[in-house]
């Protein structure tokens, strides 16, 4: 009779095998792959036209968060910059938690990219539009939608007056999103 040889016991958890499940699009590598990186155009393009930005001619992305090397137990933020042949500075952002400093941080971003669109001794109309999508996780608008758009408007009701149209912010709740029945 022959003796079945004992297995060491495993003095350490399974890792589980990368699948589709595991993968949260607001804190993971695949988004920042599907929209942060040079070659995914078409993709990008077609993200922004759901969000009614026209984008006319060829984009340039610049990625300026890259995906760590493991692909379990991460955080990664997302911090895509698209430059369009239409003079239209487009940054995403992807925000998991909610902060007190995340619209502030918003505002800072896009006066940033505002400013650094005028050269020295320039014109300043030749400041290109500036816009920038936040994706957030929670919930925090007085807002019924999903996606809302934000301008520098006249806060007059009776006067629909936009003081300059070379910046808007655009806000997707993604809380929001998953409750409403568009899909």
């Amino acid at each position: 009779m022959e003796k079945k040889e004992k297995k060491p016991e495993k003095d350490f958890l399974p890792i589980e095998k990368p699948s589709l499940k595991n993968y949260l699009a607001m804190d993971d590598f695949l988004f920042l792959k599907y929209m942060g990186e040079k070659g995914n155009e078409l993709q990008q393009k077609s993200f922004l036209k759901t969000l009614g930005i026209d984008i006319k001619g060829k984009i340039t992305t610049t990625n300026t968060k890259m995906p760590p090397d493991k692909k379990m137990g991460k955080k990664v933020r997302l911090d895509s910059r698209i430059i369009t042949e239409c003079q239209k500075d487009i940054n995403i952002e992807v925000q998991r938690k909610k902060t007190d400093d995340f619209l502030g941080r918003l505002i800072i971003y896009a006066s940033k990219r505002a400013i650094e669109s005028v050269g020295k001794g320039q014109n300043y109309n030749t400041l290109k539009n500036v816009i920038t999508v936040a994706i957030c996780g929670y919930s925090f608008l007085k807002s019924l939608k999903y996606h809302n758009i934000f301008y520098l408007r006249n806060s007059n009701p009776y006067i629909n007056e936009t003081l300059i149209d070379k910046i808007e912010i655009h806000i997707i709740e993604i809380e929001k999103f998953r409750k409403s029945k568009i899909f």
